[in-house]
């Protein structure tokens, strides 16, 4: 459908977004839950930071790929600044990048809902509350998002909801084995990190005793268990209706947990005091374990243990790692992300005629002066790039005839190689040929002046 001569490829336009009444639809996760125990871990929260880190600096175009060029229409201009310079009025596209990613990896899925105006222009991508998102799939195997929020003036527990098109909104999915809601990796590392925190409440509760054992505190042998004193009214000798037994037992408690802060308890002489043996954190293999459980959770992330500032890997070790982050992490993460890019935010005439949204893992890939200047120097002398090309992925300014591609003469290929060659040498005897007749004649010329003489 058109509409002055504009393809009208959405047309619902969304109200008041960003307003106070939708606070609540467009909200981030609430982190009061097992996950965000988790995300108090160093591994975890550094491996969540350096992949959402790595999506949001990720910069993105639009190519033609069936002939590697970048369009220069309308639609396209709006979606690259949509993406690379103002995704909404609230978020910069670094923003959006990096809440999407950390949703997607939190809780297994990230949307945004697609903001479009009549003419079916986008206008905005805004981050939606993974929590109040259902995916559904249909009879007639379409899907349809439901996503409830609470509106401002109303009851508190009155939630509405409202069904979007699977074309509104744009879903990214962890690992999923069903295609349609994704999985958080968190819920795969569970045990590992299970483990993890329990050997951070160890080693807290250890440090807060000040490294004491536990401690038992028992009645003497032959002393009852409520150990109460009778006054001299003959009634028991309770304080705030606590006898001594429950007294002390507040104080051995305080003592394990080391909130009297190391400070001597003074006992009666019916209570006996007794000290539980416990396995030093060098028995238990502290350290070791803590270590493992770090390397594991960069497994489960893909994260190289370098970015974790871990491990005493060697430079070349660290470069061969970035490779491999790049191409076995990033690559797979971003293809989701430019189909879905493609799909939702193109229209139907540039999809059929090859157009593609494309990220651009160069940012990544910069490495070091001397690694780029090497790759400048050899993309430029086979004519892969231009000066202005090279100057570009720099931020350099481009410069008057920079646009110009070339390539050393220096090969060629082996059947035209064969063909100069033998040019060569028949020239060669065409010389030689030449050079010797001109001899033989010259000396002709000059026995036949002997002879005249």
């Amino acid at each position: 459908m058109k509409f002055l001569g504009l393809e009208i490829t959405r047309v619902k336009k969304l109200q008041n977004v960003g307003s106070t009444h939708t606070r609540d639809f467009f909200a981030g996760i609430d982190l009061q839950n097992d996950s965000s125990t988790q995300m108090k871990l160093s591994t975890v929260y550094r491996c969540v930071e350096v992949l959402s880190n790595s999506m949001a600096k990720m910069p993105f175009f639009i190519v033609d790929t069936s002939t590697h060029k970048k369009p220069n229409d309308l639609q396209s201009k709006q979606i690259k600044y949509l993406l690379n310079v103002e995704t909404n009025k609230v978020l910069t596209p670094y923003g959006f990048h990096k809440v999407m990613e950390f949703n997607r990896l939190y809780t297994g899925n990230a949307y945004a809902l697609i903001q479009s105006n009549m003419l079916g222009q986008i206008e905005g991508l805004w981050v939606l509350n993974p929590n109040s998102v259902i995916p559904k799939q249909l009879q007639d195997g379409s899907v349809v998002y439901d996503v409830s929020s609470k509106q401002k003036g109303t009851n508190t527990k009155e939630i509405t909801t409202t069904r979007y098109l699977a074309s509104e909104i744009i879903h990214l999915k962890g690992f999923s084995t069903d295609g349609l809601v994704g999985q958080s990796v968190l819920t795969y590392a569970s045990l590992v990190t299970q483990n993890l925190l329990l050997q951070e409440q160890y080693a807290r509760d250890f440090y807060k005793r000040g490294g004491r054992p536990i401690d038992i505190i028992s009645p003497a042998k032959g002393t009852p268990m409520n150990m109460t004193r009778v006054g001299l009214d003959g009634k028991p000798d309770t304080i705030n209706g606590k006898n001594d037994y429950d007294r002390w037992q507040e104080q051995v408690i305080k003592i394990n947990d080391g909130s009297l802060g190391g400070k001597t308890v003074f006992l009666p002489t019916e209570a006996v005091y007794e000290a539980v043996p416990q396995i030093s954190m060098k028995d238990m293999s502290f350290i070791e374990a803590k270590e493992t459980g770090i390397r594991d959770i960069a497994r489960f992330f893909g994260v190289p243990e370098y970015k974790l500032y871990d491990g005493k890997q060697s430079y070349e070790s660290n470069e061969q790692n970035a490779i491999a982050y790049v191409t076995d992490t990033l690559n797979p993460i971003l293809i989701q992300y430019e189909q879905e890019y493609t799909r939702k935010l193109l229209s139907q005439e540039k999809l059929l005629n090859g157009f593609s949204v494309k990220g651009n893992l160069n940012a990544e890939m910069r490495g070091d002066l001397g690694t780029r200047s090497d790759w400048y120097t050899k993309t430029f002398q086979i004519g892969m790039s231009s000066i202005n090309e090279n100057r570009e992925l720099e931020d350099l300014e481009a410069v008057e005839g920079g646009e110009q591609h070339y390539i050393s003469l220096n090969y060629a290929p082996i059947d035209i190689h064969t063909k100069w060659w033998e040019a060569r040498v028949a020239q060669a005897n065409d010389s030689h040929l030449q050079q010797t007749g001109g001899q033989q004649q010259q000396g002709g010329n000059t026995s036949n002046n002997k002879s005249k003489k």
